[in-house]
């Protein structure tokens, strides 16, 4: 997944940064009495330089040491929850973000990296309303109309789906290659499946039973009215097949389908 950064307040990344910078020079020392949240702030500076460098998992480790020192701070849950998607790890990327908005209802991108979250999770009416959301308070947020070409996609939306991708390449053709397999899936028009169907087979069968014993074998009076002789072996026959098949299945998801399904077998047999 291709992702900015989460915009930062200006104030704490500026004394985040600065602290970071005094600490690898050796010139800070924190004691027990300083203020918690100057040490998230180092934390959370070097989670962000962490995250910039690619090194996922090292900032989210310090991350989550500034989310315990600090966890009223709504910067430190969203880079944390875009340090999540990240690594893949949609539930917690979810529950981080959560937070944040939780914390600031308007937070910058808050709703679209929550949306992105929710995509991943499968939870795609969800993903929509805060992609939609996303959209409305940034309509030039090209990664809010990529997703939305996504979840479009997901919901079997390809007309709205191709539109979303070709918006989001418009807005940010930064992000284009991450999803041009998306957009020529999308532009391949699929048949909408239709909820009923009804077929009628027939046709001509021949069987051949497998001789049990082989030819001229004679069997022993067994009981009153079976006489002595040649036992045939086989017997063969033509049957006539009458097969009905028919569905109704009037509401489908990506994940079950309810309705009823019908199946009826016939045979004529001429001996």
């Amino acid at each position: 997944m291709k992702a900015k950064q989460v915009s930062r307040r200006r104030v704490r990344f500026t004394l985040g940064f600065l602290l970071l910078c005094m600490y690898l020079l050796g010139g800070v020392f924190i004691p027990d009495s300083a203020c918690a949240s100057e040490e998230s702030e180092l934390f959370l500076a070097r989670g962000n330089k962490l995250y910039l460098d690619g090194k996922y998992s090292e900032a989210k480790d310090n991350l989550v040491r500034a989310a315990n020192l600090d966890p009223n701070n709504p910067d430190i849950w969203a880079q944390l929850g875009i340090t999540y998607l990240q690594l893949k790890e949609y539930p917690a990327a979810k529950e981080a973000l959560t937070k944040t908005l939780g914390l600031d209802s308007n937070y910058p991108q808050g709703k679209l990296y929550l949306g992105v979250a929710d995509y991943y999770l499968a939870n795609y009416p969800e993903a929509n309303r805060l992609l939609e959301e996303a959209k409305t308070a940034d309509p030039k947020e090209g990664l809010a109309h990529y997703y939305l070409g996504l979840v479009a996609a997901k919901q079997g939306r390809q007309k709205d789906a191709l539109t979303n991708l070709e918006t989001g390449m418009s807005l940010s053709p930064q992000f284009a290659m991450g999803f041009k397999g998306y957009q020529a899936a999308s532009q391949t028009v699929k048949p909408e499946p239709r909820p009923f169907y009804i077929s009628f087979t027939s046709g001509i069968e021949y069987d051949d039973n497998v001789k049990v014993l082989p030819d001229k074998t004679t069997v022993s009076n067994v009981g009153i009215n079976f006489n002595q002789g040649q036992y045939k072996g086989h017997k063969a026959d033509w049957r006539t097949p009458l097969i009905l098949t028919a569905t109704y299945e009037p509401v489908r998801t990506d994940q079950w389908t309810a309705g009823i399904r019908y199946y009826s077998y016939a045979g004529l047999n001429y001996y």
